[in-house]
């Protein structure tokens, strides 16, 4: 599980549909307009091959899983970066073409389904998403789906995710309305 991250935009500087990128640690996460791909590499394989110059005639291997969230029955928009920007701007040089972009601290994926906002953030040190439904929305639209896992299981309210190169575990969901200045709790589990 990650431990921080900022959501880079993409303007060109990175390969690949995605709109957004964040990394950390061993994962990197590329946000594209129907879903998340999750790359997860080997720490092991990482250390071995960053720390101890492991290399035969092939060079060094690093053991990698990818992973891809989508949404199901969900519509395909443009994400939008949110909240603070960072004051250190990112710049990237490849070969002539050089850019520099403001990572942002959150990433919305505007009506997902209808009435309903994706949000992903960095919240009290770990990478998390939240569905936000303005009233009347329906909560059964939301429907995820792991491409490319091994396995996929609940534990203990949380789900569970099996790859080749180790569990990626996602706690159990929260929900909860809010009256006034109240949050109301209501009840809500991974199916």
């Amino acid at each position: 599980t990650p431990t921080a991250a900022v959501f880079i935009p993409n303007t060109g500087q990175f390969k690949g549909p995605h709109q957004f990128q964040a990394g950390f640690g061993k994962t990197t996460l590329f946000f594209e307009k129907d879903g998340v791909r999750i790359a997860l590499l080997d720490a092991e394989s990482m250390h071995q091959a960053n720390h101890q110059g492991v290399s035969n005639e092939k060079g060094s291997v690093v053991k990698g899983h990818n992973l891809r969230l989508r949404l199901m029955g969900g519509a395909a928009l443009a994400l939008q970066g949110e909240g603070q920007e960072s004051r250190a701007p990112f710049h990237y040089l490849l070969a002539q073409e050089r850019w520099t972009v403001r990572p942002t601290e959150k990433l919305r994926y505007r009506e997902v389904y209808p009435g309903i906002d994706l949000l992903w953030q960095v919240a009290q040190g770990k990478m998390k998403y939240d569905f936000e439904l303005k009233a009347g929305a329906n909560p059964a639209l939301i429907r995820l789906k792991y491409e490319g896992a091994d396995a996929v299981s609940l534990r203990k309210g949380q789900l569970l995710v099996k790859t080749s190169v180790g569990d990626w575990l996602e706690a159990a969901p929260v929900a909860y309305q809010m009256q006034g200045k109240y949050r109301i709790s209501v009840p809500c589990q991974f199916v």
